[in-house]
């Protein structure tokens, strides 16, 4: 198991050593994809499925764009919504800023536009919902990521993670062929306790699961938010300006991928 696990680490390297993310963006929930402003209350779909904000790191490459679900598992509905940290009094004053610093980071964070599972409908119809708030049944629901093409998860901010019991978890997942995506591992959302923030980092010569994903599902063991998702293009090859890999490559790389999430899972097992 040792040696499989030690190859299979040296190819998804190899590939990862030709890979150049030269620029990245933060998704702030501030701003949708045409830049056009979010406000507090706002059900947050397919703000993100146009527009060119997320691009210019390379010539030729398209603009990035991705898809955002949200399911809830009470019986609250199934939406995404973009909680304004800054406005006070709200429905949940855990979500109001400033937060203070959780584990791992070492200040007060004001992070404007936080994402959370809706709680209740009223006055959703109209896209942006009357009193936002976040569910807080245990577990909650989840957020699905879906990106018009792969990308490097380099980043991101939890808010007021007050679970108990069974821990969230993030899913990652790469597209090998259209409409086909396979596991290329998993991560524990981070506690930050009541009215507090912390980040996840992550090192991809190291976390070879944040590598080449096309797809992200945070599953929320409880109430709390997200924000400040920071990601990069995955692209390879020479050159100042990269490429975008070959299918090949791509499906390779997934493979390698999805054999390490295999390893990991077996010695977990």
């Amino acid at each position: 198991m040792k040696t499989f696990s030690g190859v299979v680490a040296v190819g998804v390297l190899s590939l990862l050593m030709q890979t150049n993310a030269w620029a990245g963006w933060t998704i702030d929930f501030e701003a949708d994809g045409n830049g056009a402003d979010i406000v507090h209350g706002q059900r947050i779909d397919g703000e993100y499925g146009s527009g060119s904000r997320f691009s210019g790191d390379f010539a030729g490459a398209p603009p990035i764009h991705f898809s955002v679900e949200a399911r809830n598992l009470s019986s609250g509905p199934d939406y995404a919504v973009a909680f304004d940290t800054r406005r006070s009094p709200t429905r949940d004053s855990d979500l109001e800023a400033p937060f203070s610093p959780g584990p791992g980071v070492g200040g007060p964070a004001n992070p404007g536009n936080i994402l959370i599972i809706q709680e209740n409908s009223y006055g959703c119809s109209d896209g942006v919902c009357n009193y936002p708030d976040d569910e807080g049944s245990r577990p909650a629901g989840s957020f699905t990521f879906t990106f018009s093409e792969a990308v490097i998860i380099e980043s991101i901010d939890f808010f007021d993670i007050e679970t108990s019991g069974e821990p969230g978890s993030i899913d990652f997942y790469a597209e090998l062929l259209p409409g086909t995506f396979v596991s290329t591992g998993d991560e524990i959302i981070p506690t930050t306790g009541n009215h507090k923030w912390t980040q996840s980092v992550y090192d991809p010569t190291t976390s070879y699961n944040v590598v080449g994903v096309t797809r992200i599902v945070f599953n929320m063991g409880g109430s709390g938010g997200i924000d400040n998702l920071k990601f990069s293009r995955f692209q390879g090859g020479p050159g100042p300006q990269g490429s975008v890999p070959e299918p090949g490559t791509m499906a390779t790389f997934g493979v390698g991928l999805a054999a390490l999430a295999w390893v990991r899972r077996r010695r977990r097992a």
